[in-house]
């Protein structure tokens, strides 16, 4: 049996825990009394439940349209909340409130609608409340408004074949209108695209159109273009190719005179690029010579040769147009005039003889010079005395195209038999006309007769060379225009003289007798002053070139300065040059080269541009090209001229000689043969020796 002290303290400790579950009890000085959960319940339904605390909100909507406004408050209470508008929206309506659909009770929805639209910004207010407690705070709903406005966006771009003149193709277009209004607005299409002329969407609305081209000109052909100004979704980019169906080259061409043909003469190439053959026509200048139809089969390529009649030596500009509707190409033609071309027109033998002269009386012949030429022929006349110049004229200009007239008189000192040569050289070639006459004197002994065979006391004057059979047959026909062809050349003038020699077409020979003996020096050259030098010089050759022209001289480019070699190999050069004070639009390097004169048989210095030369970079200020193609050990002599926007042409640059390498040594692959040769060599005479010291043991 448990002591009776014991048993009361653990029914004591019992009772204690029991009433702490009913009742307030203070544990420890200073705490607050407890309430029991039923008190707890009646305090509240005395006092109500706390107030819901109302969350700020703001929305967006579209002026003139509605947006759903959501209204939250926030509590620990999970029953449901009462909302009220407190203050109405000034420039809007608002619905009634409806439960949220998520099925929050602390959550509701209600609808505003914008009836003011001029003005962007609106705002309420609400209120909850929870059963009968107190209403909470008032919450405000902000609204920004923005305009109602379209927005076109582009979802899919046209596509395009390549196309030639003249063919169609169509792409397709697709549209959205993602805004917030209809979209309607009128479109101009860049020619030769063709679409719609207006364009009208709805909200959310997508359209699908047809985009249109048919190009009559090869090119390249681009749309961009905003359907609806300033939104860059509505952009339409498309592109599309046209193709020619043919090619001319090259756009501009400078005839060159052929002195096989005596004509101006070039080559225009035109190739067909398209799959089926082509029949094109041409329309030129009467003057112009050239096929008026050119037939090409699938991807050729023809040489159309175009020219100048030989008679047409004047200066020629004119187009050449190659066709086929409604395709057409250009090619600019240039012909500087034909170079000076001397004849001996009257008399007609290209002879003189004065006859039989009384002595104290003169005799005079006229010699008439014709210039068939395009070119100004500047001549000088060497005399041979007694045979001199009656007005004592020693230089002339004969104008393009025409003739003058010398007189020649004859009125020796001594009577007897005379024979010399009358000299014309110049730019148009040189002729030597053969003159003869008879001195006699009637108080003499003996009949004219005798006196005929008296030698001329100064010997007979005769040039020291006389011109070939082909030039005095030439001389001879005053009808014939004096030819020039380009026969053999001598080794002499093969390559450029120095630039401190003479033009060559200004020597002229000196008169010597049949015998070979020196007569007087007729050197023309060393008889003009330094200004008609150059002059003659530049007129003596074909390479006064079409720069010389006015009507092709550039007015605003200065030559070509400081032109040289950079880099010299066994069959290419690298040319150089420094920039001139106005940069040209592009440069023409040409190449001197000899034609001789059928006529005179004088070589004569021309140039030809040099095709396919490549530009090198080089050093500011400077530029360079590279020339390939060339023959080792040869000599060559070069000019620059620049070429402005207007198409004419700088004067020429000083000129530049420069003779290549030759190709010396052995290729290398020899060198690899016999020096294989020499080790194979070495081994045989070393198994030799060896075999000859075993035999010797």
């Amino acid at each position: 049996m448990m002591p009776t002290t014991p048993r009361s303290v653990f029914c004591l400790a019992l009772s204690l825990l029991t009433f702490a579950a009913y009742a307030d009890v203070t544990l420890r000085p200073g705490d607050k009394p407890k309430e029991s959960t039923k008190d707890f319940i009646k305090d509240k339904e005395k006092n109500g439940y706390l107030s819901p605390e109302p969350r700020d909100r703001t929305f967006a909507y579209v002026t003139g349209l509605s947006v759903e406004v959501e209204l939250e408050v926030a509590t620990s209470y999970l029953g449901p909340v009462k909302f009220t508008i407190r203050d109405q929206p000034q420039h809007g309506t608002l619905s009634a409130i409806r439960s949220h659909p998520s099925g929050a009770s602390n959550k509701a929805l209600v609808t505003y609608t914008n009836v003011d639209t001029d003005q962007i910004v609106d705002r309420f207010t609400f209120q909850g409340k929870i059963g009968e407690g107190s209403t909470s705070a008032p919450g405000t709903i902000s609204l920004i408004g923005k305009k109602a406005s379209p927005r076109v966006e582009v979802l899919e771009m046209a596509k395009f074949k390549r196309l030639q003149p003249g063919e169609n193709d169509a792409g397709q277009v697709v549209l959205l209108n993602s805004g917030t209004a209809p979209f309607s607005g009128e479109v101009a299409w860049p020619a030769p695209f063709v679409g719609p002329p207006r364009i009208e969407l709805a909200v959310n609305e997508k359209q699908t159109f047809l985009l249109m081209i048919r190009p009559e000109t090869p090119g390249a052909y681009r749309v961009d273009q905003e359907l609806q100004p300033g939104v860059p979704s509505s952009r339409v980019i498309a592109y599309v190719e046209c193709v020619q169906a043919f090619v001319v080259t090259p756009g501009v061409m400078n005839l060159q005179f052929d002195p096989a043909k005596g004509n101006r003469t070039g080559i225009v190439k035109v190739s067909n690029g398209s799959p089926a053959p082509l029949k094109l026509k041409a329309e030129f200048p009467n003057r112009l010579q050239a096929p008026k139809e050119i037939n090409l089969e699938p991807k050729q390529t023809k040489e159309v040769i175009i020219s100048l009649d030989a008679a047409d030596v004047a200066m020629f500009r004119g187009e050449l147009w190659v066709i086929q509707e409604p395709h057409r190409e250009k090619v600019m033609i240039y012909a500087e005039p034909e170079p000076a071309q001397i004849r001996v027109a009257s008399p007609s033998d290209g002879r003189v003889d004065f006859g039989k002269v009384e002595m104290g009386k003169k005799g005079e012949a006229m010699i008439s010079i014709a210039n068939d030429g395009g070119q100004p022929a500047v001549l000088k006349f060497t005399q041979a005395p007694p045979f001199v110049l009656a007005n004592n004229e020693s230089s002339a200009v004969v104008p393009a195209g025409q003739s003058i007239s010398v007189a020649l008189s004859f009125a020796p000192d001594q009577p007897g038999t005379y024979k010399g040569s009358f000299g014309i050289a110049g730019t148009g070639g040189r002729l030597d006309v053969a003159v003869t006459g008879v001195l006699f004197d009637p108080r003499r002994p003996g009949s004219a007769a005798d006196q005929d065979k008296i030698e001329n006391p100064h010997g007979p004057v005769r040039p020291k060379a006389t011109a070939s059979a082909a030039a005095r047959e030439s001389a001879t026909k005053p009808a014939a225009k004096a030819a020039v062809e380009a026969p053999s050349i001598p080794a002499s003038l093969s390559k450029p003289p120095p630039p401190s020699a003479a033009p060559a077409a200004v020597k002229v020979a000196s008169a010597a007798s049949d015998g070979g003996e020196q007569g007087p020096d007729s050197s023309v050259y060393g008889q003009m002053s330094p200004q008609a030098v150059e002059l003659y010089g530049r007129l003596a050759t074909f390479g006064a070139g079409i720069e010389a022209i006015p009507q092709f001289r550039s007015n605003i480019l200065d030559p070509v300065p400081a032109i040289g070699v950079k880099e010299a190999g066994k069959d290419y050069l690298v040319l150089h040059w420094q920039s001139p004070k106005v940069e040209p639009k592009s440069y023409l390097v040409q190449e001197s080269f000899y034609v001789v004169n059928k006529a005179t048989g004088i070589p004569l210095k021309s140039w030809k541009n040099v095709e396919g030369w490549k530009p090198v970079t080089s050093d500011a200020g400077t530029a360079a090209a590279r020339i390939e193609g060339l023959t080792p050990a040869t000599q060559y002599e070069y000019r620059v001229l620049g070429v402005d926007n207007e198409g004419k042409f700088s004067p020429p640059s000083d000129l530049l000689q420069v003779a290549l390498p030759a190709v010396s040594g052995l290729p290398g692959w020899v060198w690899l043969f016999l020096l294989g040769g020499a080790l194979a060599l070495g081994v045989l005479m070393l198994r030799r020796i060896q075999e000859q010291r075993t035999l010797g043991v």
